[in-house]
């Protein structure tokens, strides 16, 4: 008798989930992608759920499929809102007179950084951010003991210079124009730096092309470029 008993799996405690109300979790989960609706759904406590999951090998197997399937789900609606966009209603005179859809760049963009952060990066206002606040460390180490001096904005100049000696320090190789133009990119956005005045970094910066080095001639918004002041 102990040979047999020994042989089986372990008894499956009564606390109410079955297995049809697993395979209602099990649904639940592969639609809804999160463990507090499928517990709701199915009627049973996050407790009870876990517990199975860690005591039943197939069970654990069978939750993580779902939620792959959810993730997929997911994500397949988030490419076609910001490819073929969203339905949205015009309304004039209390009525629908046209139905259209509009791709959403804000959520083609995240889905870009979140694939390949490397080369998307981050957002350019987030990357400013951070390298202001490393020059306004060094201005005041320069300042001595002289008070407290009052923080100041980066000139563009300045943003330039950092981001030249970045992509210096990893061996990235480009030209001068190519740099500036990729700094007035990364400062002001692609589309607003085509519009404006060369002003970034007009005066020569150390050296003209040797300042950054020469010859490669790297595309300003390649992986190397956004990765290396990162």
């Amino acid at each position: 008798m102990k040979k047999e008993a020994q042989g089986k799996r372990p008894r499956e405690r009564w606390d109410g989930f079955t297995a049809a109300r697993k395979k209602v979790f099990l649904e639940a989960l592969g639609k809804h992608g999160t463990i507090a609706d499928a517990c709701r759904i199915a009627g049973v406590s996050r407790r009870t759920f876990y517990y199975h999951h860690d005591k039943w090998p197939d069970f654990a197997a069978a939750c993580a499929g779902q939620l792959a399937r959810a993730a997929g789900a997911v994500e397949a609606l988030a490419w076609e809102r910001a490819t073929v966009g969203g339905e949205e209603m015009v309304i004039r005179g209390g009525e629908v007179v046209q139905v259209r859809r509009k791709p959403s760049d804000a959520m083609l963009r995240m889905l870009l950084q979140a694939s390949n952060p490397k080369k998307y990066g981050r957002m350019a206002a987030t990357r400013r951010k951070a390298i202001e606040k490393e020059l306004r460390a060094k201005i005041a180490a320069e300042g001595g003991g002289g008070g407290v001096r009052q923080p100041r904005r980066a000139t563009n100049e300045e943003v330039f210079e950092s981001l030249l000696r970045s992509l210096h320090s990893l061996g990235v190789r480009m030209t001068a124009e190519e740099a500036r133009a990729a700094a007035r990119a990364e400062i002001l956005g692609p589309e607003a730096a085509e519009d404006v005045a060369p002003g970034l970094g007009d005066e020569d910066a150390g050296g003209g092309d040797d300042a950054c080095g020469r010859g490669e001639g790297l595309d300003p918004h390649g992986e190397d470029f956004e990765g290396g002041a990162g």
